[in-house]
């Protein structure tokens, strides 16, 4: 960028509480380069000259119907413009101050947009899944307990088709709570192919914390394990709660495998849209919020 001595038209500007890098004897800019390839000129206040020279002495022009300057050599560094010019015969610019950059400018990867599969979450995590076989899936770090792809497969399409047979419908939430155990995603994937919802809920929450998520949910199942039901089927009592399962056995409680069935052959239609899984806030400013995530809300987490 070319530069200028200060003169007394900026002392008077200045007074005037002007910005004297605006003012008519600024002398012309060129370019700053910029690690990215273009800008689009759509923003307020950012206009550009039609032609102008960047500091690697290279034309940059501008695309009319895109609105976007672009360096004529594709082999140059990336350039970005910003300048504002006073008519349209100009080449002289006047760089805008930082601030207004900051509120106007939008940026663009010169990259290719990542493209987000419109599938369920469950087919598109499992869909290698029969070609990955006997790998291990998950593995449980403190006892070694390792889970295939296969057996995770298995166990995830028989439980959404024992929760599709004892009435759970597309919607319907599931709560789980839980430590992280190689079931957890059975769980957590068998709901979501019968087309439901799981609400996720902290471990360590105390009684009043569990009623609440559960009232606020919806919740018709609650899912965890042996050494919280007590505390899980206190909280779940007076709730929409019909049935507290536990993971493994617990004396009092039906274990989970009692909702296995007759595998479904394909995921419970939904749309890329539909939710499936409603965790909770940490509430440490409010009380704590669901959080609605969609199917692809958290395959763009992944793609």
């Amino acid at each position: 960028m070319t530069s200028r001595s200060r003169d007394a038209s900026d002392d008077a500007a200045l007074a005037e509480g002007k910005d004297p890098s605006r003012s008519a004897t600024t002398a012309a800019v060129t370019a700053e380069i910029r690690p990215i390839r273009h800008i689009p000129t759509t923003a307020p206040r950012l206009h550009m000259a039609l032609t102008l020279i960047t500091t690697t002495g290279l034309p940059v022009t501008h695309d009319r119907q895109s609105s976007v300057f672009r360096h004529s050599a594709e082999s140059a560094p990336y350039t970005t413009i910003f300048c504002e010019h006073r008519t349209a015969q100009s080449r002289e610019c006047v760089m805008p101050r930082a601030a207004q950059l900051r509120r106007s400018a939008m940026f663009m990867s010169p990259l290719a947009d990542v493209e987000i599969p419109d599938l369920p979450l469950t087919d598109y995590v499992l869909a290698r899944a029969d070609e990955l076989g006997d790998k291990p899936a998950l593995v449980d770090g403190a006892s070694g307990r390792t889970l295939t792809y296969a057996g995770l497969a298995s166990a995830v399409r028989s439980l959404a088709g024992g929760l599709i047979a004892s009435g759970f419908q597309k919607g319907d939430v599931l709560a789980l709570m839980s430590p992280n155990v190689p079931e957890f995603a059975i769980i957590f994937h068998g709901v979501a192919a019968a087309g439901g919802i799981i609400t996720t809920i902290n471990p360590t929450y105390t009684e009043p914390e569990i009623r609440k998520q559960l009232v606020d949910s919806g919740a018709t199942l609650l899912v965890t394990v042996g050494p919280l039901l007590p505390l899980a089927t206190a909280a779940a009592a007076g709730t929409s709660v019909r049935e507290v399962y536990v993971l493994g056995e617990a004396e009092g409680a039906k274990p989970v495998t009692a909702l296995f069935g007759a595998p479904i052959a394909a995921h419970v239609p939904v749309a890329a849209g539909d939710l499936v899984v409603l965790p909770y806030s940490s509430g440490t400013t409010g009380i704590n919020k669901g959080v609605m995530l969609t199917h692809r809300n958290l395959i763009a987490n992944v793609a």
